[in-house]
């Protein structure tokens, strides 16, 4: 069955943009909701027991950790093996039981009612692009999202679209993502003006559905939590990446996703599929806590789930899948492995060198994190150990890999570095700039391959780190090393401006670094971008922030950009080199994208946590001035 056939779609209000758009929805008839869908959720899982009994088995499973009192009936013996650890700590709900709890949970719960089906399917709930579109999504997501965070099962996705049975909530929050990824023909062809608003409708459609619970199966629940935690709100809205990472935490360690799945009694896919899911949450928890300098939710302490492996993708590579869902690469299993490892590596990082209670002046802990770096890196295969510039697609995972390497060795001698009194490196803060080059090149090779609209929202904070610390370097150097701190400065802001295009960049951020540095800096950083704008003169320290937003600048020139090496992709520069550009309502100092932070999402990474007082309130740099605390603001 093709996904033209899917059993479940609705009408939708949202008039296309193109004439070329189908009716929005997979059935023949667009105005009713099948009467399968209807009747399944008018009994459903919240007021049929039978149905909440026939749920997966994952979900007739509950976790008590070791606390638990419960986990005391069942008295460990002198000699407890492995095994009969495992079981105390993993309670089977017997299908009686589960019958008896749904049937009390119903007495109390109102059945899903047709007015709240039709509403939902008014808003866009059961709504789907035409079927080639949606495909197109769909290859979007599979070829450049799934390699980084494969929380979905390829095989059961393969089932599924083959007998039109995907959840409806799951394929709308893997949509959202794809729409990151995706050409913006498929995106207007959806019915959407631009990327932005297909993100947005996409999200708030998954988001009602989520709030409805229209899905019973948790581990769908957990997967559709992890995708709408890269939806990043403003900063007025509590419903953020935190808020949704937070919730897909919680419930993965209510399930025990956190524990060690070695001796667990589920089919090995299932583990395998585990697995994947908590080291994808895990990674971006500590991506996330990075970027935002906020605690990480998850403590190793209370983990001991094995470690990612290789052989924790043996199924995806057995499978013939569609086309659209792609095929798995050895680079993408390795990929995937690598960045758990160094997520672990990045917690320690965060907590010895920017925790609270941290000493980052320790130079022994300092040494062992960054011994425990260049191990990373050494045990890396040898193809992916250097990062050379190739022109196979496949190179974005190498790419990928090194700009996180990167990123860690900036935090590991951020403090050196920007503590530096004199004009020279210090073998201590020299590797924080080495860095930041490197971050540089591969974000030029990325942008000269058309490959940086394809990577994951983190790359967001890479760059900005990069930036800052070329911003620091220009300010210390004269001449022809100024100029080429200058020149990367801007390929960095040529990469965010490039990025946002597919990630919405916290142009919050970007204008209050702007603002704190000294006019000087400011024009030199723009200078080879900018063209005789008005004020420019007058940017440093003092500027207004309403003067800040009329003014637009230009990148650097990419005319010499090869085509994508994708037939779906636009080229990346298709309008970097139009010149100078001003819109009445301009809310970035530099972005082209029109964006009001304070009441528009976004679904991007913050790097406030690279703004503190060691890059905004030194006293030692002349380059940056005031006393800017971002956790104040």
């Amino acid at each position: 069955m093709s996904l033209d056939r899917m059993n479940f779609e609705g009408s939708s209000t949202r008039k296309p943009h193109t004439s070329s758009q189908q009716p929005s929805s997979i059935a023949d008839d667009p105005s009713t909701i099948p009467a399968e869908s209807l009747q399944a959720h008018q009994q459903s899982p919240i007021s049929s027991a039978d149905n909440i009994a026939s749920s997966q088995a994952t979900s007739q499973v509950l976790f008590f950790g070791e606390s638990n009192l419960l986990t005391c009936v069942v008295s460990p013996g002198a000699a407890e093996t492995a095994v009969e650890k495992q079981k105390r700590l993993r309670y089977s709900i017997s299908d009686a039981i589960n019958v008896r709890a749904s049937e009390l949970f119903a007495e109390h719960s109102l059945p899903t009612s047709s007015a709240k089906a039709h509403y939902l399917a008014h808003e866009g709930a059961f709504t789907l692009p035409a079927p080639q579109d949606c495909v197109a999504v769909l290859q979007a997501y599979f070829q450049w999202f799934h390699p980084c965070f494969p929380i979905v099962d390829r095989v059961e996705i393969a089932n599924r679209y083959n007998k039109g049975e995907m959840s409806p909530l799951l394929l709308k929050a893997i949509l959202f993502i794809g729409a990151s990824y995706c050409d913006e023909d498929t995106v207007r062809r959806m019915g959407f003006k631009d990327r932005p608003e297909a993100k947005s409708q996409l999200y708030n459609q998954t988001k009602i559905l989520y709030d409805a619970d229209w899905e019973s199966n948790e581990v769908t629940v957990l997967q559709v939590l992890f995708l709408i935690s890269f939806w990043r709100a403003g900063p007025l809205n509590v419903k953020n990446t935190r808020y949704w990472l937070g919730a897909a935490i919680s419930l993965a360690q209510t399930r025990g996703f956190h524990r060690s799945q070695h001796l667990s009694p589920m089919d090995m896919r299932e583990t395998k599929l585990r697995k994947r899911i908590w080291w994808s949450i895990y990674v971006r928890d500590r991506q996330s806590s990075a970027s935002l300098g906020l605690p990480t939710r998850i403590r190793d302490e209370d983990c001991d789930i094995e470690m990612l492996s290789y052989e924790d993708f043996q199924e995806e590579s057995d499978i013939t899948a569609p086309d659209f869902l792609g095929t798995h690469k050895p680079t993408h299993g390795i990929y995937a492995v690598q960045m758990a490892r160094l997520a672990q590596l990045l917690g320690r990082v965060i907590t010895n060198q920017f925790g609270p209670n941290g000493d980052h002046s320790d130079d022994g802990a300092r040494l062992g994190l960054i011994n425990s770096l260049e191990e990373w890196k050494a045990m890396l295969p040898d193809s992916m150990r250097s990062c050379q510039t190739e022109s196979d697609s496949d190179c974005i995972w190498t790419y990928l890999l090194h700009l996180a390497y990167n990123y860690l060795q900036i935090l590991l001698h951020r403090h050196a570095y920007t503590q530096t009194q004199i004009k020279q490196n210090t073998s201590e803060g020299g590797p924080a700039l080495q860095a930041a080059c490197r971050v540089t090149r591969i974000v030029e090779d990325m942008l000269s391959q058309n490959l940086i609209q394809f990577a994951p929202m983190h790359l967001i904070t890479s760059l900005f780190s990069s930036l800052c610390i070329h911003t620091i370097q220009l300010q210390r150097l004269e001449g022809i090393p100024r100029k080429l701190a200058e020149h990367r400065a801007q390929i960095c802001l040529l990469g965010l401006k490039e990025i946002q295009k597919y990630w919405e960049v916290n142009n919050l951020v970007l204008e209050l670094f702007f603002q704190h540095l000294d006019a000087s800096t400011a024009k030199k950083l723009r200078g080879s971008v900018a063209e005789n704008i008005p004020g420019l003169d007058n940017l440093g320290h003092s500027l207004d922030p309403t003067t800040s937003r009329s003014m637009i600048t230009r990148t650097l020139r990419a005319d010499n950009l090869p085509s994508s090496p994708y037939p779906s992709s636009r080229a990346p520069d298709e309008d970097i080199s139009q010149g100078p550009q001003a819109t009445a309502n301009h809310d970035s100092v530099f972005f082209d994208m029109p964006r009001n932070i304070l009441s528009q999402g976004g679904s991007a990474d913050d790097f406030s946590f690279f703004l503190d007082q060691y890059l905004l309130g030194s006293n030692e740099l002349d380059c940056l001035q005031g006393g800017l605390h971002m956790h104040n603001l």
